[in-house]
């Protein structure tokens, strides 16, 4: 029962005086009725519970604790170092209550696995350190312990590699996409070949060292490597590639940039490099992928083809590239007599040309 004397002000609030319970009702008869009901003891019993609560909190000691660990290093801010090391810090307590949530979520939809197979998450930092991350570099990204991860990829003392994880572990690892810093080392096999590629379409050696962003005297390095490149040099590249490869080297250029696209090709020629079409984008940073010849022994040059359907006289095409040009004009519906105007050959070479493309 209620004990001491009530008030129910104008503003319709009740207190009592004996508890110290206080109520803000939205009408006189609300605030009555709230002031009949309450509970003295309950009332008490509730604040001395939060006062208990309030002074355990006050209790803890909220210092970072270092890890003492042989081995791992758990890294503030996860669970790990809240159950490990008895870190009680602000961030290593709110991960520990986040993922206590999750788990009471997991567990109300009837979805609690706490753990799986911890092949795939493996193989997937696998590929990622394949592309040039380092481990420590994807522990970070996905929020997990450096010696967790570490124990994934390598056991632990003479311990083998980790066999089963937690499903919120997985889930934060397969979240992780490519993401290599720009000082990191990665294979350097893309890279030379879409120099070389651009070289073989016409773009000089030169006019790309600059675009890259190099000296000359460092391009003949890159355009060669076999070894590993700069993330960031790898990066620069691949992007100047994507917006080259379908670009004409010639457009809008004088006489003496001419000479040197065909100096470019010549020399593309003399060392075996392959144009922009031999390659696909799932096979120029494989090193154990081909180029795609095709059916000829070279590579069809698309620029050239269409800059001299367009009337350029000055560009010279390759047997296999006049096969393919023939090819792709009769297949666009055009006669023999169009295609000899087109490309400026004879009406016998385009005869003999059709009649090759036709075997």
């Amino acid at each position: 029962m209620a004990g001491g004397d009530g008030r129910v002000s104008a503003r319709h609030v009740v207190a009592c005086d004996t508890c110290g319970w206080k109520s803000l009702p939205s009408t006189p008869g609300h605030a009555a009725r709230s002031y009949r009901v309450h509970s003295c003891q309950r009332h008490l019993t509730r604040a001395a519970k939060a006062a208990a609560h309030a002074a355990k909190l006050a209790r803890i000691d909220r210092t970072p604790k270092p890890c003492h660990h042989p081995y791992a290093q758990h890294q503030h801010g996860t669970r790990v170092c809240y159950v490990m090391d008895r870190c009680r810090c602000q961030p290593c307590t709110e991960a520990n209550r986040e993922q206590e949530a999750a788990r009471a979520r997991y567990k109300a939809y009837g979805q609690w696995n706490p753990y799986v197979d911890a092949e795939p998450a493996r193989e997937h930092v696998r590929a990622l350190m394949a592309a040039g991350m380092g481990w420590k570099r994807i522990a970070d990204k996905a929020g997990v312990s450096t010696g967790g991860l570490s124990k994934l990829m390598y056991g632990a003392s003479e311990r083998r590699p980790s066999r089963r994880i937690r499903q919120y572990t997985e889930q934060r690892i397969l979240a992780i996409a490519v993401d290599v810093a720009d000082g990191a080392r990665v294979d350097a096999t893309g890279t030379r070949r879409r120099l070389q590629a651009l070289v073989a379409q016409g773009w000089t050696q030169t006019r790309l060292a600059e675009l890259v962003g190099i000296s000359p005297a460092n391009f003949g390095h890159l355009i060669h490597a076999h070894g590993a490149v700069n993330a960031r040099t790898a990066r620069t590249v691949r992007d100047l590639y994507d917006q080259l490869w379908k670009a004409d080297p010639a457009h809008g250029a004088n006489g003496y940039v001419r000479g040197g696209i065909s100096k470019a090709k010549a020399c593309a020629r003399r060392r075996g490099w392959v144009g922009p079409l031999a390659w696909d984008d799932d096979t120029i940073d494989d090193p154990n992928a081909a180029p795609d010849l095709g059916s000829d022994a070279d590579v069809v040059d698309a620029v050239a083809q269409r800059r001299r359907a367009e009337g350029d006289r000055t560009v010279r095409l390759t047997r296999a590239q006049q096969r393919a040009a023939v090819r792709d004009l009769l297949e666009a519906g055009h006669n023999r007599t169009q295609i000899a105007a087109a490309l400026g050959m004879s009406s016998a070479t385009v005869n003999a040309l059709a009649a090759d493309v036709a075997s």
